[in-house]
């Protein structure tokens, strides 16, 4: 039907912990879900090809 791709990075952010490697996981997920939702939103707008 389509391809879709998302497409996010971080290279400046903070955490709460101690040791910043720790921080790593959320940072990661937060750029993976910025990803993900621009990829929904190109499958929304494609909803007429379904």
């Amino acid at each position: 039907l389509g391809t879709y791709s998302g497409r996010a990075q971080f290279s400046d952010w903070y955490t709460i912990y101690n040791q910043s490697v720790l921080g790593v996981g959320t940072a990661l997920n937060k750029a993976f879900t910025h990803a993900m939702q621009q990829i929904r939103d190109q499958m929304i707008a494609d909803t007429g090809k379904f």
